[in-house]
C-alpha cells in the first residue's frame, strides 16, 4: 500500500517527521491493541495528554470503521509526528461501496457518529484510494505544539 505524500498530508517542507507503522488482524479485539500503541508511542514523544487522549480517540474511531465498513483481514496504521502534528493514518484492504463520510445520527441510533467525532477533534482529515489495491487510507491529523 503506498503512504499519501507529505504535500497530501500538508507537511511543511524540510521539517522533521517520526513515524512508526504496525499491522494488526482486522477484529474488533484489534481495536485496544492499536489504541495501546499508539499511546505508548505518543507516550515516548512527550505528548500533551490532552492531544495523546484525542489521538487514541481518533485511532479508535478509525479503525473500528475499518474493521466494521472494510472486507479486510489486516489493517495497517500509521502514526506520525513533527513539531506542529500528529497524524493517524488507517489502511484497509478492501472497500465495500461508498467513501467514508461524516452522517447525522439520531439521538436513537448506537452507531454512526465516529467521523463527526474525528472531525470535531482534529483540525484535518481525508480519505486516499490505495494506488495498489482495492483499500483506502484514511487518516486525521491534529495539532500539537511539543510532540
Amino acid at each position: 500500500m503506498t503512504t499519501p505524500s507529505p504535500a497530501q498530508w500538508g507537511y511543511a517542507k524540510g521539517a522533521p517527521s517520526h513515524a512508526v507503522e504496525f499491522r494488526l488482524p482486522a477484529h474488533a479485539s484489534s481495536v485496544a491493541v492499536a489504541r495501546r500503541r499508539l499511546r505508548q508511542w505518543l507516550g515516548t514523544r512527550q505528548c500533551d495528554v490532552e492531544v495523546l487522549d484525542m489521538a487514541v480517540l481518533v485511532m479508535s474511531e478509525l479503525f473500528t470503521n475499518a474493521v466494521t465498513h472494510t472486507d479486510s483481514t489486516e489493517i495497517t496504521c500509521v502514526l506520525r509526528a513533527d513539531e506542529d502534528s500528529v497524524r493517524v493514518e488507517v489502511r484497509d484492504q478492501g472497500c465495500k461501496p461508498g467513501q467514508p463520510r461524516v452522517r447525522q445520527a439520531t439521538a436513537d441510533e448506537e452507531n454512526g457518529r465516529g467521523l463527526q467525532i474525528v472531525s470535531s477533534v482534529t483540525n484535518r482529515w481525508g480519505v486516499v484510494r490505495d494506488e495498489h489495491g482495492p483499500g483506502r487510507i484514511i487518516w486525521a491529523a491534529l495539532p500539537t505544539a511539543a510532540v
